[in-house]
């Protein structure tokens, strides 16, 4: 499943994040397995969601439980805290304490282009995560 910029989307297969630069991705991943996903960006073009809207949809399309992990991946360093509360506090998940800069497992969730292993290595990308413990 492809989630472009701005969109949000639901899948039991994979998912698949195009050009992350500026962006950030919220990733919530449930048992089953099952994925909600979606791929904020910082200023919102024609028929695309803004960050706001983005996280309020992935917690629409969750289900109410089962949740185990949330990743919040890509250009973290560039979203300010206000932004970046919103999220948490919308999807009601502690404040990532996780940092992760290894590659992402690519059999769940993939990032284009294949460069943002080298995005990740320069400090402009990080990946968080929280583990809830299917606690949502």
């Amino acid at each position: 499943m492809l989630i472009k910029e701005g969109e949000v989307q639901s899948s039991n297969e994979r998912i698949v994040y195009p050009t992350i630069t500026s962006c950030l991705t919220v990733t919530c991943i449930f048992t089953g397995p099952r994925f909600v996903g979606g791929h904020c960006v910082k200023v919102p073009t024609r028929g695309q969601l803004g960050y706001q809207a983005v996280v309020q949809e992935i917690k629409n399309k969750s289900p109410d439980q089962g949740r185990v992990y949330v990743y919040f991946v890509g250009a973290i360093p560039y979203w300010n805290a206000a932004e970046k509360s919103c999220m948490y506090q919308t999807l009601q998940a502690d404040e990532p304490i996780d940092i992760d800069t290894t590659p992402f497992n690519a059999v769940d969730v993939e990032f284009l282009p294949t460069g943002f292993v080298n995005l990740l290595k320069a400090g402009t990308h990080q990946i968080l995560y929280q583990r809830t413990f299917g606690q949502r």
